[in-house]
């Protein structure tokens, strides 16, 4: 399961959901929809400071909800 980019998304969830992505292809298209140019790749990361837009489009509490939650379930 590609663990950073699922952290990226449970920001922008709307209800929580506990789908596995078994690979980065699953998860970037849903992740896109919400960080249209998001490429696992120096260059975007350096181009954008993800955390101010982590924090301020998405929900970074319901974030830390649902992977709390995610880690229970998957015990």
């Amino acid at each position: 399961m590609p663990c950073i980019e699922l952290w990226f998304l449970l920001h922008f969830l709307h209800n929580y959901s506990s789908r596995a992505y078994l690979d980065y292809n699953q998860v970037s298209v849903p992740l896109k929809r919400h960080i249209p140019n998001y490429e696992k790749t120096t260059k975007f990361l350096k181009s954008i400071d993800l955390y101010e837009y982590l924090n301020n489009i998405g929900d970074c509490e319901l974030a830390k909800q649902y992977a709390t939650r995610l880690e229970t379930e998957k015990k």
